[in-house]
């Protein structure tokens, strides 16, 4: 009678050596996944500190193209006046030349 009694207390000696083992590889698990967990919170917050760079980088960059274009489009407007400009000029010593041309016929025709 003896014998089953000490087959059941080993039995559950045994059980409970078990569940104490897998506490202890719950425990070490635990552990190991707040140390993942902290390392993962520190990447993070290093990637949304370079994201937040990227994005102020990004910013500087729209702003100096926006003036960029706004340079360019008033140079090109000052190219495209300046040419009208020319053009009128262009038109005007033409216009003077005729002009020339005709004192010059009027005075060689008074000589003559």
């Amino acid at each position: 009678m003896n014998q089953p009694i000490e087959q059941r207390f080993e039995k559950i000696k045994q059980r409970i050596e078990k569940l104490e083992k897998d506490r202890d590889d719950i425990a070490e698990n635990e552990k190991l996944l707040l140390k993942l967990d902290r390392q993962h919170r520190i990447m993070l917050q290093g990637l949304d500190a370079k994201v937040e760079n990227i994005q102020l980088d990004l910013g500087d960059m729209r702003e100096r193209f926006d003036n960029i274009e706004r340079t360019l489009s008033n140079h090109g407007e000052m190219l495209t006046s300046h040419g009208e400009m020319l053009t009128s000029h262009g038109e005007m010593l033409t216009s003077h030349g005729e002009m020339l041309k005709e004192i010059l016929l009027l005075l060689k025709l008074g000589r003559e």
